[in-house]
């Protein structure tokens, strides 16, 4: 069985990052401990019911500017990384 993702891709569509449960209560905790965790906390509530809650895919569209802080976080190894950004 493939794994349920989470699609999150920009207004133009592409690019697209793919999150697993796993990926997206990773990406909740480097979100808290950024310094757009409160301005981004419905993204964060997301991933948070994504990782814990779901059962089926989902798609979630931002614009770029959230994309590109979105691909910072997810190339950084740990939530403890992720605090300088």
């Amino acid at each position: 069985m493939p794994p349920i993702l989470l699609n999150i891709t920009t207004q133009a569509g592409i690019p697209m990052m793919g999150l697993t449960k796993d990926d997206a209560a990773q990406m909740e905790l480097k979100l808290n401990v950024s310094s757009k965790g409160h301005e981004y906390q419905d993204l964060g509530d997301l991933f948070f019911m994504f990782a814990h809650h779901a059962v089926r895919g989902g798609e979630r569209v931002v614009s770029e500017t959230v994309y590109a802080f979105l691909q910072q976080l997810a190339e950084k190894n740990n939530w403890e990384e992720c605090r300088g950004l």
